[in-house]
């Protein structure tokens, strides 16, 4: 399922079902993400606990945070589609990248974050990998985006969000009582791009 989304634009549907498609991907990934906490067993906290450790292994309610990394993921994957006359080969690449990686975080999964769980740690640092390389894959295509000719709003939210994607994930290794906040701010900054990214093709459209 997931190869023909990465390698050939789904030609049999049109625009609009794709924009609503992806749309309602990422807003029900967000939804996922944003509820998982609350599926969580006494001494998760969103504030310090990061986004995959609602999703470890062996954990009761784990299947929500997943299904959030899941549905960002194809999400993703349409949104490239829905530009891929408009955006350079090189964005395309890194959001599909992003996009795989994210269906990737979903299936492997982080280690427990409670303790006494037997955990696979070959499967944690897998997720660690696909984690990592998702996020330097999103940053490389907001860089992308600043060779070629894009609206000025879109290139300020571009390098806010760009910004946002190194330095939280830092700020989280310093102060760790906040890693889950900052973590969450940081989808939060992806989710409404993605989201102005799929508006915005309905207004190039439309003004075309």
């Amino acid at each position: 399922m997931v190869f023909p989304l990465i390698t050939n634009p789904p030609e049999k549907l049109s625009e609009k079902s794709i924009r609503i498609m992806s749309l309602g991907l990422i807003v029900g990934s967000s939804l996922c993400i944003g509820l998982a906490p609350a599926l969580m067993p006494a001494g998760y906290s969103p504030q310090s606990h990061y986004i995959s450790e609602s999703a470890a292994q062996a954990l009761h309610g784990a299947w929500l945070a997943r299904l959030g990394f899941l549905l960002f993921g194809f999400g993703a994957l349409l949104t490239c589609h829905l530009h891929y006359r408009d955006w350079s080969a090189w964005v395309i690449w890194m959001i599909r990248i992003f996009g795989v990686c994210l269906i990737a975080t979903a299936a492997f999964s982080h280690k427990p974050w409670l303790e006494n769980v037997q955990a696979d740690p070959f499967e944690d640092f897998l997720h660690s990998l696909t984690a990592t390389t998702m996020g330097f894959a999103f940053c490389f295509a907001l860089v992308g985006f600043w060779f070629v000719k894009r609206p000025l709003a879109h290139r300020v939210f571009d390098a806010v969000v760009g910004v946002l994607s190194l330095l939280l994930p830092v700020a989280g290794g310093l102060f760790p009582a906040w890693a889950g906040a900052g973590q969450r701010v940081m989808f939060a900054a992806a989710y409404v791009w993605f989201a102005w990214e799929i508006l915005s093709r309905k207004r190039q459209k439309q003004a075309a």
